[in-house]
């Protein structure tokens, strides 16, 4: 376990992996699971990351607001995450529409 921390925190800081810790934090990859508050969101290297969704986040596809109900497994996606709590996205961004 601790060998795979090391690996994501030299992925995160190479700007290769799917997590970005610097100023502006998100996780990059498709859409694993939705519920009302959280998304979880899986790399194509197999790491599955949770965030936080509240009221105040952004859900964005194609440039346009989209809603917690518009999104499904399967679906390309880019979370800003707060700098202040990195477990919870400011803003979301959906690519594509495909679904599983």
């Amino acid at each position: 376990m601790k060998a795979t921390c090391i690996l994501l925190t030299t992925m995160a800081l190479s700007g290769c992996g799917p997590l970005r810790l610097d100023a502006t934090p998100e996780i990059r990859g498709r859409v694993a699971k939705v519920h009302e508050q959280r998304l979880s969101i899986k790399h194509k290297t197999g790491p599955t990351y949770d965030v936080a969704l509240t009221p105040e986040t952004r859900i964005l596809r194609d440039g346009y607001a989209i809603g917690v109900r518009d999104l499904c497994p399967g679906q390309r996606a880019i979370a800003t995450l707060s700098p202040a709590n990195r477990a919870q996205a400011v803003e979301v961004r959906i690519y594509g529409a495909r679904c599983y």
